[in-house]
């Protein structure tokens, strides 16, 4: 199933996803998103400087409705990353 995220902002985003098929719905009863903020951090070596993604523990939402198709995420930091040729599940 394909995510998307709107109306990110430096502490929220809406991530939605397509609404089950009436099929779907039998064989579903609810949905919980996975998630893993980032944080970036600056480094300093011989004079010059990095950044790197440090992965923060992962989080889950609560269990949601099957037939909601959004969750707005809250957080104090939150970063999206994609990487190319992520599957998507």
């Amino acid at each position: 199933m394909r995510l998307s995220a709107s109306d990110v902002g430096p502490d929220s985003a809406v991530v939605r996803w397509r609404p089950f098929s009436p099929e779907e719905r039998e064989a579903v009863d609810g949905v919980q998103l996975r998630y893993a903020e980032v944080k970036l951090e600056h480094q300093h070596q011989h004079q010059h400087q990095h950044q790197h993604l440090q992965p923060m523990v992962p989080k889950t939402s609560p269990f949601l409705h099957r037939d909601t198709n959004f969750y707005v995420l809250v957080s104090e930091e939150i970063t999206f990353f994609r990487e190319k040729n992520q599957r998507h599940q």
